[in-house]
């Protein structure tokens, strides 16, 4: 069986929900919601940061929505690893809450969004593996908001390489794991084995999306646009590696670039495709008229890196949640937002006490935000 036959056969996702989802009015729910996203930091909070000691940054979190985790976690921390496990601390209380208020249908819609961690759980092991980084540390950079915890990775966080480690995956069949074992043993590299992992994960939210009732729109356009955004960053990605156009549109989420959101969307990516090389040069033209818009704020000139594109194709999708915010106030997509500014407040923080750690200056970090 072939690899693409394989990912139709494992995609159809035939676990995953079949019914319509039918989702109500949850006055209660989002207003909660609302008023758990005024709490996040805001602009000039992240200003403040910036000009922080790490000491001083803990002291800011424990007089913010980190408060308790701080406190609890002081004695035995500090530093770095004091804001990172607050942060990772609060998100794992965050979303356990957000369940917790919800309606069984909106849980649906949530445990869909949160599934990602359980799949980003396993892509950092299988990359830590491979660079062979002690156990101890992997688990530091692990989130438990998922389906599963943390003794759900313990035969992976135990494997000794990385051929072991994909086959005590602990949500894949059998067939699965011996076909991404043979696929790295191939390549000796994660590509294509990462890329299987997304596009397992985003094949139950493409499951899912077209059960939405109509109250769910809002929230599948969101979330076809990240898939769209990360369909981009892979053309760019991969192509800037030297990897033929073939070989590239196996990678894609969504389908082929003639499928992919329209035909403006599929005439960019196209021209990612066919560059016959992505000079940095190229590569700011491309970016400059992206299909999401102009994407190369903060560049000095006229190159801009990966990294700094993703950050900006990033805070155009959270600056979208507001929006969802301020016009559907009392619907679906103020969870939503709230999960992924949530995700976004976290990163933010963590990539600044981590800069500061290695002394980075006001202004490289000031690039580095999502906002």
């Amino acid at each position: 069986m072939s690899m693409g036959q394989f990912e139709q056969e494992v995609f159809s996702m035939g676990d995953m929900p079949k019914r319509r989802i039918r989702l109500g009015e949850y006055p209660y729910t989002f207003v909660r919601v609302i008023v758990m996203r005024t709490a996040l930091f805001k602009q000039h909070d992240y200003d403040k940061l910036l000009k922080m000691s790490l000491p001083e940054i803990s002291r800011f979190m424990q007089d913010s929505s980190y408060r308790e985790e701080i406190t609890s976690l002081g004695s035995r921390f500090h530093g770095v690893d004091l804001i990172e496990r607050s942060i990772t601390l609060s998100l794992e209380k965050t979303f356990s809450k957000l369940r917790a208020i919800s309606s069984p249908e909106l849980r649906i819609l949530i445990d869909l969004y949160l599934g990602r961690y359980d799949y980003s759980n396993c892509k950092t092991i299988l990359r830590a593996i491979f660079s062979v980084i002690p156990k101890e540390i992997i688990k530091e950079s692990l989130f438990f908001v998922g389906a599963l915890g943390q003794h759900d990775f313990e035969d992976m966080l135990n494997s000794t390489s990385v051929a072991e480690a994909i086959d005590t995956i602990p949500f894949l069949e059998k067939k699965e794991r011996k076909l991404l074992a043979s696929s790295f043993d191939r390549s000796k590299n994660l590509i294509s084995v990462e890329n299987f992992l997304d596009r397992r994960y985003y094949a139950g939210v493409l499951h899912v999306l077209p059960l939405l009732s109509r109250a769910g729109a809002l929230f599948r356009e969101f979330l076809m646009e990240e898939i769209y955004i990360l369909d981009f960053l892979t053309a760019v990605k991969l192509k800037s590696l030297g990897i033929p156009s073939l070989d590239i549109e196996k990678y894609f989420i969504a389908g082929k670039p003639a499928s992919l959101r329209g035909k403006q969307f599929g005439e960019k990516i196209k021209r990612v495709l066919n560059a016959s090389s992505l000079t940095p040069e190229e590569l700011f033209k491309i970016l400059k008229n992206s299909p999401f818009g102009d994407v190369t704020k903060n560049a000095s000139s006229s190159v801009i890196s990966l990294g700094q594109a993703e950050i900006n194709l990033y805070s155009i999708l959270l600056k979208k949640t507001l929006i969802l915010q301020h016009q559907h106030p009392l619907s679906v997509d103020v969870i939503l937002g709230f999960m992924f500014a949530k995700e976004i407040e976290g990163r933010n923080i963590r990539t600044i006490a981590k800069g500061k750690h290695l002394g980075l200056t006001e202004e490289q970090l000031a690039q580095l935000i999502v906002r």
